[in-house]
């Protein structure tokens, strides 16, 4: 899915106030990285991961390898964070971006 430049701008003004949920550690993306973002994904469409600072992990190519193993859609990178979307199609789920 591609992102408008107005989705994306929308997003990345939510994806402000929003805390990391996962961290990108010195072993990079793991496959428990992965099941953990993937949860995230469960009960939310906007998901914010911190690559930590000093370790050699780049938060772009962090955000490729997760957003493609995750089947998301790539947001931004700010600083040492980078942000994922992916659409829920739960019933009753409120949506970030409504269409």
């Amino acid at each position: 899915m591609e992102l408008t430049s107005k989705e994306r701008a929308t997003l990345r003004s939510v994806a402000s106030t929003l805390s990391a949920t996962s961290i990108v550690g010195v072993n990079g993306v793991t496959e428990n990285l992965i099941e953990q973002v993937k949860m995230d994904f469960n009960s939310r469409e906007l998901v914010k991961i911190k690559c930590l600072p000093n370790t050699g992990n780049n938060p772009k190519e962090c955000m490729e390898i997760v957003a493609e193993k995750t089947k998301s859609t790539p947001v931004c990178t700010i600083g040492n964070f980078f942000v994922l979307y992916k659409v829920n199609n739960k019933k009753g789920f409120k949506h970030v971006l409504e269409f």
